[in-house]
């Protein structure tokens, strides 16, 4: 016997149920304004007529417009419109009623269902567009308030980062020197240090991924050729067995201090993941948007880490592997307004591309 639950018609949901309290109320008042144009119309043309249409049909439904609107727009909570709405009948209902008292006492209610309806009718509206309000708000606070959170967390990983794991590797380092002259073999001794320079470029990249998503700072104008040579000039004083190219057109785009990370990652990445001996090509192209091509001649950027790029909302195996850095340098680009590419390079090797706003 199977053990699946049995269809069953599906029901409003109790998130859903306040926006569909709204419809039928904006429904029910729409079709008393359009009775009372039916009875009462007759007496009037033209725009007196529109006019009454426009009070006693157009408002409901208006209001029932925009609240559906704004539903399907974002996923606001819907009990809060509905009171406000609910609200608003009421208290510009009551207004109506007051100011029809006299008439309501001589039994003339005729008289006064225009009356009545307009408040109503404007109630509806002022409660549907005041209750979003509250909502969108009371969101925007939320949203805020988890902003915050989350950069107290991103503050302490980075303490614990800077003052623990960097603290621990530096003292593994430490003793590196110590085991060569106890005669250790050099080539286990430098299983350990590129383990260790390893952990600490990791470390770097992340406090780097943290810095910059819990700072709030405001691109500004960078000048993309100056920061080419420099992280060229550097990667060749750390590499100086690598050939380094760069072409280079004078180029400014909107970033902010940690775009240099991009290109050393990019760089290093080159150099590292290769097989044997690199040659590494830096080309800027000034236009808009301005690109920058960092191409190797190496086995290439694994397939899976690649498929991550194509899926940019799933970067899980790019960061479970040796990938950080590229999902670093996506996630600054992404920031900074741009994008990056991983195409292959003939005959062997990749080519990552990066397009930046023109600054």
């Amino acid at each position: 016997m199977s053990n699946q639950p049995a269809n069953r018609v599906a029901l409003p949901s109790r998130h859903e149920e306040g926006v569909w309290v709204v419809v039928l109320a904006g429904i029910a008042l729409a079709a008393v304004g359009a009775w009372h144009v039916a009875t009462t119309g007759v007496t009037v043309r033209g725009i007196e007529l529109g006019f009454e249409v426009f009070i006693d049909v157009g408002l409901p439904v208006v209001a029932v417009a925009v609240v559906l609107y704004a539903r399907r727009a974002s996923q606001l909570p819907d009990r809060p419109i509905a009171r406000w709405t609910f609200a608003g009948i009421l208290t510009l209902g009551l207004l109506a009623t007051w100011a029809s008292v006299t008439e309501l006492r001589d039994g003339r209610f005729v008289e006064v269902t225009g009356t009545l309806l307009l408040g109503a009718n404007l109630g509806i509206l002022f409660g549907v567009v005041a209750g979003i309000n509250r909502a969108q708000a009371k969101e925007k606070a939320e949203l805020a308030e988890r902003a915050r959170t989350q950069r107290e967390g991103m503050a302490f990983l980075n303490h614990l980062l800077r003052h623990h794991v960097l603290n621990g590797v530096t003292i593994i380092n430490g003793y590196t020197d110590e085991l060569r002259r106890e005669g250790v073999p050099d080539e286990h001794v430098d299983i350990i240090e590129r383990q260790s320079d390893r952990i600490v470029t990791l470390v770097e990249n992340v406090q780097t991924l943290v810095d910059s998503l819990s700072e709030e700072a405001e691109p500004k104008p960078i000048d993309l050729a100056d920061v080419a040579e420099r992280a060229v000039a550097d990667a060749r004083e750390t590499h100086p067995d690598v050939t380094f190219e760069l072409d280079c057109e004078a180029a400014v785009v909107r970033a902010d201090e940690f775009f240099r990370t991009v290109l050393d990652n990019l760089l290093s990445n080159a150099v590292e993941h290769h097989d044997g001996e690199p040659n590494v090509r830096v080309v800027v192209e000034a236009g808009d948007p301005v690109v920058v091509r960092v191409t190797d001649d190496g086995p290439g950027i694994p397939r899976d880490v690649r498929e991550s790029f194509a899926d940019k909302g799933d970067m899980t195996t790019a960061v479970a592997g040796d990938g950080l850095g590229l999902y670093l340098v996506h996630t600054l680009v992404r920031n900074y307004g741009g994008s990056v590419r991983i195409t292959d390079n003939e005959p062997r090797g990749s080519t990552v591309t990066v397009e930046l706003p023109r600054g």
